[in-house]
């Protein structure tokens, strides 16, 4: 065909390519290290270029800030689950649910 004798099978050859990685924001890689690569409530391993929230241990609706002692990683899961309570009423709760199985 015309396409064939103007470019060679490696030139038409349609190469996957991944896309870019993302940037990771200073504030991002500052809670991956100090929650040493893990989610603060089930120690699953994260990684920095991962899914996994920034998550506040006491939830901006209860008058939690955005300052790095509130700030914890966690993975979606966990952050998920635990919603709007705190940190404290997270883990209190997935304790009592344990120890009813």
């Amino acid at each position: 065909t015309l396409f064939r004798s103007l470019w060679s099978d490696a030139e038409l050859a349609v190469v996957p390519t991944e896309p870019a990685p993302r940037p990771v924001s200073r504030r991002r890689r500052e809670v991956f290290k100090r929650s040493a690569g893990c989610c603060h409530y089930c120690a699953k391993l994260l990684r920095l270029d991962g899914e996994w929230h920034v998550e506040h241990q006491l939830p901006q609706a209860l008058g939690g800030t955005d300052t790095s002692l509130n700030l914890v990683a966690a993975c979606v899961d966990c952050n998920l689950r635990k919603s709007d309570r705190t940190a404290l009423e997270f883990v209190a709760d997935a304790a009592r649910a344990s120890q009813c199985r």
